[in-house]
């Protein structure tokens, strides 16, 4: 639908917007839970959350992830009713920021977070690499969608702790050989779609930093509380 009818609102697909600039109505932009983290990219809740675990350069998200709220809704239509023109406007929503507060230290690289093949083939797209892809458009930052592969088709993460989902991604992502030149002595800009206890990112925070990165930060759409 999201592409058939790109001037209806991503929030709650039901209201028209009268232009096609936009793509939140105003009901839904009040009801967003925005962060701000844009704001203090060096130092902010998302940072903290990483803190002993890698040493991130900066790490931002837009929203805060809650049950039931516009964000789930959002993330859940893009993810599994196959709404890609959500994930490719909060990519854009995403670069407009970095542009706006982070125009002095932007990466050199972005990174999605990889899907198994099996996932990938099963859904048909890496919602991350949709983000990716649209954020990079309005930065003009290059991004490398298979910098990093998924070998193992782990379980859903769901309902593990933080130490539960560290040893669930043991040995899971990898960087892929054709990578390796192009990561050596940059910064990479490390982009998942939803961020809850930092897992999966920090695993391949360290697969990027072990195999040349200079330095690694983190976007998110969204963080759960």
């Amino acid at each position: 639908m999201g592409l058939m009818y790109p001037n209806m609102c991503i929030g709650c697909m039901q209201n028209s917007l009268p232009t096609r600039k936009g793509f939140l109505c105003v009901d839904c932009i009040a009801d967003l839970p925005f962060n701000h983290h844009f704001e203090s990219p060096y130092n902010n809740e998302l940072v903290e959350r990483f803190y002993g675990r890698f040493p991130v350069h900066y790490a931002v998200s837009l929203f805060y992830f809650m049950a039931d709220n516009a964000v789930q809704k959002m993330m859940h239509a893009f993810k599994y009713k196959e709404e890609k023109y959500i994930g490719q406007q909060l990519g854009k929503l995403l670069g407009e920021n970095f542009r706006n507060h982070l125009s002095r230290d932007l990466p050199e690289l972005l990174v999605p977070v990889p899907l198994h093949r099996d996932k990938l083939i099963s859904r048909g797209f890496n919602q991350s690499e949709i983000i990716a892809t649209s954020l990079g458009e309005v930065t003009g930052t290059k991004v490398l969608p298979n910098a990093l592969v998924k070998l193992i088709d782990t379980h859903s993460q769901t309902q593990m702790s933080r130490t539960e989902r560290m040893e669930n991604l043991k040995n899971v992502f990898a960087v892929s050989e054709k990578s390796l030149p192009l990561l050596k002595g940059r910064h990479v800009l490390l982009i998942d779609d939803t961020v809850t206890t930092g897992a999966t990112l920090e695993s391949c925070a360290r697969q990027l930093l072990n195999n040349g990165a200079q330095k690694v930060s983190v976007a998110c759409i969204a963080m759960a509380k």
